[in-house]
C-alpha cells in the first residue's frame, strides 16, 4: 500500500500536467476560471428550457413576424438534411453522407444549421456514434477518437482528446498505470480536494470546448459507457487496488456529468425538435420546396 507521501508524489505530476500540458489551456482558464467555479459552471441554459439551437420551424409568435421565403428555405434545408441522416442504415453510410458536398458545405459555412440538424436526429441514429466513440476509447484508438470528434464538428478536437485521455487513461496501459496507481486508503485519509478538483477541472474543460448539445450528449454518453465497462466488466483486467482507484475516478466523472449535462433533457429536446420539424414539413411552402427536391432526384 502506498504511503501518504507516495500518494502525493504520484499525483503531483498529474496536478501540474492538468494545468500546463494541453493546447492553449491558458485560453480556456481565462474564460470563466473554470477550475475555481465548478459550482457555478453550467452548460448554458438547461436544454429543457430551449431547443438546443433549434428554432421552431414555421412557428409564428406575432403576425408581423411571419417567416420570410428565406426562413422557409432554411426550414426545408433542415428537414431535408435531417431526413437524409434518418435514412442511413449504418455508421458507414452516415460517414459517407457527412462527406457529401451538402454536408461539407453545411459544416464549413453554416455550423449553426448543422447544430439544428444534429440536435434533431433521432436517438437511434446517435447511438452508433456513442458506441463507436466508447469502443475507440476502450481499444486505445487515439486517432479514431480524434477523427470522431472532428466528424462531430468539434472545432478543437486536438485539444479535447488529450484532456480526455488524461482523465480516463484510454490511450494505453502506461497512461492507465499513472492514473490508477494510487492508494484509495490514502485518498480517503488525506485531503482529496486537490485530486477531485483536478479531475473536475479537466472534465469541465472538455465540456466547455463542446459547443453544441449533440456534441455534449455523444461525448458524455460515451464517457458513461466507457466507465461502466471499465469498472463493471474490468475490461483492462486491473488488479484489485487499481480497480478500486478506477471506481473512485469513474464516480467523480460520472457524477459530474449527471449533475452538469442533463442527458435525459437532451433526449426530450431532440424529440421536441423532431415534432417541430414534422409540423414544419406540412407547411405548404416548405412542402413545395421538399417536393421540388424529390422531383429533381
Amino acid at each position: 500500500m502506498s504511503s501518504p507521501e507516495s500518494f502525493h508524489d504520484k499525483w503531483k505530476s498529474f496536478l501540474v500536467e492538468s494545468k500546463t500540458n494541453s493546447e492553449s489551456l491558458s485560453e480556456i482558464d481565462a474564460v470563466g476560471a473554470i477550475g475555481n467555479a465548478l459550482k457555478k459552471f453550467g452548460m448554458g441554459d438547461r436544454p429543457k428550457g430551449r431547443l438546443g439551437g433549434m428554432r421552431r420551424p414555421g412557428a409564428v409568435t406575432k403576425k408581423k413576424q411571419q417567416d420570410t421565403p428565406e426562413d422557409k428555405e432554411e426550414t426545408a434545408l433542415i428537414v431535408r438534411n435531417t431526413n437524409a441522416i434518418e435514412k442511413t442504415s449504418s455508421e458507414q453510410e452516415f460517414d459517407a453522407l457527412m462527406k457529401t458536398p451538402e454536408f461539407t458545405d453545411l459544416k464549413k459555412n453554416d455550423p449553426e444549421g448543422l447544430d439544428k440538424v444534429m440536435n434533431s436526429v433521432s436517438k437511434a441514429k446517435i447511438e452508433p456514434l456513442i458506441n463507436s466513440f466508447a469502443t475507440s476509447m476502450m481499444t486505445g484508438a487515439y486517432d479514431s477518437v480524434v477523427k470522431i470528434l472532428q466528424k462531430l464538428n468539434v472545432r478543437r478536437a486536438s485539444a479535447v482528446a488529450p484532456i480526455l485521455d488524461r482523465i480516463t487513461g484510454f490511450s494505453g496501459s502506461e497512461r492507465r498505470e499513472q492514473l490508477f496507481s494510487f492508494s484509495t486508503d490514502s485518498l480517503n485519509e488525506q485531503d482529496n480536494s486537490g485530486f477531485n478538483s483536478a479531475l473536475e477541472r479537466n472534465i469541465s474543460m472538455i465540456f466547455a470546448l463542446l459547443k453544441s448539445d449533440y456534441q455534449k450528449y455523444i461525448v458524455g454518453s460515451a464517457m458513461m459507457l466507457f466507465w461502466q465497462k471499465v469498472v463493471d466488466e474490468n475490461t483492462y483486467n486491473l488488479p484489485e487496488q487499481q480497480l478500486l482507484a478506477a471506481r473512485s475516478i469513474a464516480k467523480i466523472q460520472t457524477d459530474w456529468i449527471s449533475k452538469n449535462v442533463d442527458l435525459q433533457a437532451m433526449d426530450d429536446n431532440r424529440e421536441k425538435n423532431q415534432a417541430d420539424l414534422n409540423k414544419a414539413a406540412k407547411d405548404p411552402e416548405v412542402s413545395d420546396l421538399l417536393a421540388g427536391d424529390t422531383q429533381q432526384t
